[in-house]
């Protein structure tokens, strides 16, 4: 038997009640009103700035200022500034931080580099930091050596350490180096040694050579090992060979001898040579092959030709088979012509 919602007559050609077709048309009327708020998100640059400016939702600006930054809107450029600078939405000045990094414009360093020294929220201050060190410029390393410094979040401080790489300029490696000797977070410390070996900077060889020695985490002296290979100072072949044969962590042993091996000195010969012979991890004594092969000369192939015969460990043996294998032949001096009489 059928029954009829309530409100409908039970005759054949019934008819909806009046009520509740007013019912029905108050609901339509809110879903199509919903419909129509999303239906005017922004798409271009003529939508997202009045967007920006004006949305009635936090989420709105947001994504205006998300889209901005997407398109490399720079007409937009003062109203994200003035976003980032005032929008009482966390989301939203973060977005604006970022799309003024992706504008590349100078004139986002200042209003940037003020809400990374000013802003409450953390995850804003971060974003500055990540949007400075993208518009890579000298101008940016004062501010993000000072939130280096002084910031109180970690995370903070970690994106400046990002960013003062990022910019790659050396004048940053004494704020680096004093982060890295000093920070409390192992997380800060990692990354200013990361960025010290992208800068190469001499003056950042002391520092990453005392974080080599004595830091307490084991990731922080693996980063350091593997920053101070491209480094020119007489400094880094002594904290190499030193953590190659003294260090506790497998890790950082591994990193020294790879290091040693991509700076191709020869003086590093009779460590790599004990350290293939007498280490006590196999991966240590496989990675001493392998730089053994990069670094060549006579007494490395002589040492390599006799563990890839005689080694009792297949894998080393077919580690150092493949480093002598890969040991440029030296050339020999052209003979001189005979002077004709």
């Amino acid at each position: 038997m059928m029954h009829w919602p309530e409100g409908w007559s039970k005759g054949p050609l019934a008819k909806p009640d009046a009520a509740l077709i007013c019912a029905v048309g108050a609901l339509l009327a809110l879903c199509l009103a919903a419909g129509s708020t999303a239906a005017k998100d922004c798409r271009s640059p003529q939508e997202c700035i009045p967007q920006l400016r004006f949305g009635e939702t936090a989420a709105l600006r947001e994504k205006a200022a998300r889209l901005l930054g997407e398109q490399g809107a720079r007409e937009a450029l003062p109203h994200l500034v003035e976003a980032l600078k005032g929008d009482p939405g966390e989301f939203v000045r973060v977005n604006a931080a970022e799309a003024l990094g992706r504008l590349h414009s100078p004139q986002s360093l200042e209003p940037l580099s003020e809400a990374l020294a000013n802003d409450k929220r953390e995850l804003v201050r971060r974003t500055a930091a990540q949007a400075i060190g993208r518009l890579a410029r000298a101008e940016g390393i004062a501010p993000l050596s000072q939130a280096l410094q002084s910031d109180a979040d970690y995370t903070v401080r970690t994106a400046a350490a990002m960013s003062l790489g990022t910019i790659g300029n050396p004048s940053a490696a004494e704020s680096l180096a004093l982060a890295l000797l000093n920070d409390g977070r192992s997380e800060v410390r990692n990354q200013a040694a990361s960025s010290l070996g992208v800068l190469q900077a001499p003056a950042g060889a002391e520092s990453l050579a005392a974080a080599l020695a004595g830091d307490a985490a084991v990731r922080v002296r693996v980063t350091s090992a593997g920053a101070l290979q491209g480094i020119a100072s007489d400094r880094v072949e002594p904290a190499l060979v030193r953590a190659l044969g003294e260090d506790d962590s497998t890790e950082v042993r591994r990193q020294a001898a790879r290091s040693l091996g991509e700076r191709g000195d020869s003086s590093a010969t009779p460590v790599l040579i004990q350290a293939l012979q007498a280490d006590r991890a196999l991966s240590v004594r496989q990675e001493a092959a392998v730089s053994l092969g990069k670094v060549g000369g006579v007494l490395a192939k002589e040492a390599l030709t006799y563990f890839a015969a005689n080694s009792k460990h297949a894998r080393l043996r077919r580690t150092s088979a493949d480093a002598l294998a890969g040991i440029k032949p030296e050339k020999k001096p052209a003979p001189e012509e005979e002077k004709e009489e």
